[in-house]
């Protein structure tokens, strides 16, 4: 995506307190609008160029965190009034912060928010207008985006917005501007996503929607969050030991009408959970007895952990995930076996224990492998987890690109794949869903990248390849945002203008990000630009490889960038050993740079018909000079060895007069013994 100046121009900057965005909107830089945040999002006022009367804003995203981008066009085509839809989306010049920043524009809503703050104790709305401002827009809203196979994920108190300054209706704010539920607190998620890190959440279905949704009906008819003031884990363990419906609502009064829908939308059992259409059938006025949450089986008696009694599976499970090193000692002295026999009667429970403790291809394996895959035998329905990883089988590709830079989580994340505890997680599933069976391909294809060290390859190239959205991590990058390959040279164009140097043109995460997205046109030049033996052939390939983007997908002159370039490849015409060559390699580079196209840069730099003519002529400048030194060295040893070989000459002249005159003594003797 492009940014534009207020003005029009190609670079952008402060222009009256405001700039553009893919020339069709302005946003204003003195236009905060803190009463719009969504968190981690700030919001600015924003017009639309074509319509200045029509009410926007831009959210300002972070940085270090990738946008939904890819949703933006599909949301903008969704014919609905219950949302903040999103109309584009670009990276802006952030002066505040000295960088540059992704921006979303968005529909702004005349009215406030309709809970200020989740910290907040407001007044009890009433359930008649709940069902009528809410429920029933919600559900129809849900159901567009089911159809078009997109989920919320931001649904709460504090991201629904009065649309009017009448506060006659409801919409759901923003759900673009951040990963994933990556700001949802806890108690608005379900059991499994909230046990998850917030990174590692994933886009879900619409399920866990429906929950969102049930929890904030719920807030708004108490006028406060259910559970709060407990800490995270507290909200999980809660869950687990009442369940959902009785851990939040609690002794809460509320009428069987608001009873019913809670029931329905926050049982734990994702089959028994509500559908969009059973809400939609609620709503139209339909009553249902939605079954209630299945109760956990309880053991006889309760299995003591770190000091807790655990009753259930899912809460021994949780137990041990919350303690990673001493549930090895449980596991492996067989204490678990022996109260899973004694307090269920479920073999195939047993055996999927017995089958996460036993490695087929009898190896010798760590202590997290084992106590990862006890975890998912004990709980199914709980994410994958492996120490400090946490991430539901959609959000496990999402955690990696948000911790890319987390040496711990990398080495974590690496050991999972190559462990294969995503297949053992799926081993363990009764059904899955079209989309998680694509995921768990997908990381199973990222396994055999991991472990390898060239440049394309490796953890970077696996976060890249599961997360579209993520934008390139090279360092020369840390100031800009560069998400497609359409972005990478204009990035680079505006280093080489602001600072007229560049440190580097493709490292190991331009690399990696480059070959997830054109494997085919860049892989063969990745090799050389791997080169540790000859840095011209690195530099080179780099460059190289940008000119395949120009040339591919930028389809534009670069002139700054090509003289900055220029600058980086002065070193390589050192190799050429003719002067006369060198020569013409710079005025060639020089009129290369005026043309802004990086393929002629390495056209001029490495022309292989130069390049055999030098290395030609200086070969047969190295023979010449060696004859020549040799006949110097012959010449200097005669010299100083005269003598020697003046008596060397001597008797090989002796040698050959004393043979002739031999030779014409034989002859006459011969001649004359023939005449007398």
């Amino acid at each position: 995506m492009a940014l534009n100046l207020a003005d029009g121009n190609d670079n952008p900057s402060l222009a009256g307190g405001s700039v553009t965005l893919n020339d069709r909107f302005t946003i204003d830089l003195d236009g905060a609008l803190p009463t719009y945040d969504v968190a981690p999002s700030v919001a600015y006022s924003a017009t639309m160029m074509s319509d200045r009367s029509r009410p926007l804003m831009a959210l300002v995203c972070d940085p270090q965190q990738p946008l939904r981008a890819d949703k933006v066009m599909t949301l903008r085509a969704i014919e609905t009034r219950t949302l903040l839809k999103p109309h584009d989306w670009g990276v802006i010049d952030w002066l505040i912060e000295n960088r540059r920043c992704p921006a979303v524009i968005v529909d702004r809503p005349a009215g406030g928010r309709v809970m200020p703050s989740l910290d907040t104790r407001s007044q009890p709305m009433h359930e008649d207008v709940v069902s009528r401002m809410l429920i029933r827009p919600a559900a129809e809203l849900l159901e567009l985006l089911d159809n078009n196979n997109l989920t919320h994920r931001a649904i709460r108190p504090d991201n629904l917005f009065y649309v009017d300054s009448e506060q006659s209706r409801i919409a759901l704010g923003d759900c673009i501007s951040a990963p994933p539920a990556v700001a949802q607190p806890v108690v608005f998620e379900t059991i499994e996503s909230g046990m998850a890190l917030p990174g590692g959440r994933g886009d879900g279905s619409s399920l866990n929607d429906l929950y969102s949704l049930g929890v904030t009906i719920l807030t708004l008819l108490i006028g406060h969050v259910p559970l709060a003031g407990m800490s995270d884990d507290e909200v999980i363990i809660e869950k687990l030991t009442h369940g959902s419906y009785n851990g939040l609502v609690g002794r809460e009064r509320l009428s069987l009408t608001m009873m019913e829908v809670l029931r329905g939308l926050l049982n734990d059992d994702p089959k028994e959970r509500w559908t969009v259409s059973d809400l939609m059938y609620w709503s139209d006025g339909r009553r249902q007895n939605p079954k209630p949450a299945a109760i956990p089986r309880k053991a006889n008696r309760p299995f003591v952990f770190d000091g807790n009694e655990c009753q259930t599976t899912r809460d021994l499970a949780n137990a041990f995930a919350s303690n990673w090193d001493a549930a090895v000692g449980p596991i492996k002295d067989g204490s678990l076996n022996v109260w899973l026999r004694r307090g269920f009667s479920d073999e195939e429970l047993i055996e999927s224990v017995n089958d996460a403790m036993t490695d087929p291809m009898s190896i010798e394996r760590s202590d997290d492998w084992l106590v990862s895959r006890v975890c998912i035998a004990l709980d199914p329905q709980a994410p994958i987890r492996y120490r400090d990883l946490r991430a539901t089988v959609e959000g496990l590709g999402l955690l990696i690109g948000g911790y890319i830079d987390d040496e711990d989580m990398r080495d974590l994340f690496a050991k999972t794949l190559r462990e294969q505890i995503p297949a053992f997680w799926q081993k363990n599933q009764r059904r899955l869903t079209e989309a998680q069976e694509k995921l768990l391909g997908d990381y199973d294809r990222a396994r055999s990248y991991v472990d390898r060290i060239g440049l394309g390859l490796g953890l970077e190239r696996v976060a890249y390849d599961l997360n579209p959205n993520l934008p390139c991590k090279a360092p020369i990058f840390e100031n800009d945002y560069v998400v497609e390959v359409s972005d990478y040279l204009p990035a680079l164009e505006n280093i080489a203008i602001s600072t007229g140097d560049l440190k580097g043109l493709v490292d190991r995460n331009g690399a990696a990000f480059l070959a997830s997205k054109m494997a085919r046109q860049v892989t063969p030049d990745l090799r050389d630009l791997d080169n540790q033996v000859d840095p011209h052939v690195s530099l080179i390939a780099s460059v190289k490889i940008l000119a395949t983007i120009q040339d591919r997908v930028a389809k534009r002159e670069f002139v700054d960038l090509c003289a900055a370039i220029s600058s980086l490849l002065e070193p390589s015409i050192e190799r050429f050993h003719s002067r006369t060559v060198r020569k013409r390699v710079r005025e060639g580079l020089k009129k290369a740079t005026r043309g802004g196209r990086l393929s002629r840069l390495v056209g001029v730099v490495s022309d292989p018909r130069d390049l055999v003519a030098d290395t030609k002529a200086f070969q047969q400048a190295i023979a010449a000079y060696a004859r020549s030194v040799m006949e110097d060295q012959r010449l200097e040893y005669e010299k100083t060895h005269r003598d020697y070989f003046a008596r060397e000459r001597g008797a090989q002249m002796s040698s050959t007069v004393s043979g002739f005159i031999t030779c014409v003594a034989t002859v006459l003797i011969f001649v004359a013994m023939m005449f007398f």
